[in-house]
């Protein structure tokens, strides 16, 4: 098996989430006009770690920082990772073909 890298995953995250309709592109945090950080509410946003076991999809719920986890909180190797997203893309053509 071919190795999947974080970039093809990443690439492949905004694939689906853009099949999805979703808000998906930019930052978690941007910087105000005063410096201060502000929350990007809506997004959602890929976050990889290692350490804990890979790769889980967050969105940025509040103003404050909250996030949650629209996809369940556990976190999955790339290689599951890569067949969910597969799951996700499949869904969406399956609804353009029902219609």
């Amino acid at each position: 098996m071919a190795r999947i890298s974080k970039t093809f995953l990443e690439a492949k995250f905004h694939r689906a989430m853009a099949m999805l309709g979703v808000k998906h592109e930019g930052k978690a945090y941007e910087r105000g006009a005063d410096g201060s950080m502000i929350a990007n509410i809506g997004l959602l946003f890929l976050d990889h770690h290692a350490g804990y076991g890979g790769y889980v999809i967050r969105k940025m719920a509040t103003a404050t920082g909250g996030e949650s986890n629209p996809f369940g909180s556990g976190r999955r190797k790339a290689a599951e990772f890569d067949a969910f997203l597969d799951g996700i893309i499949e869904a969406c053509f399956a609804m353009e073909r029902k219609g």
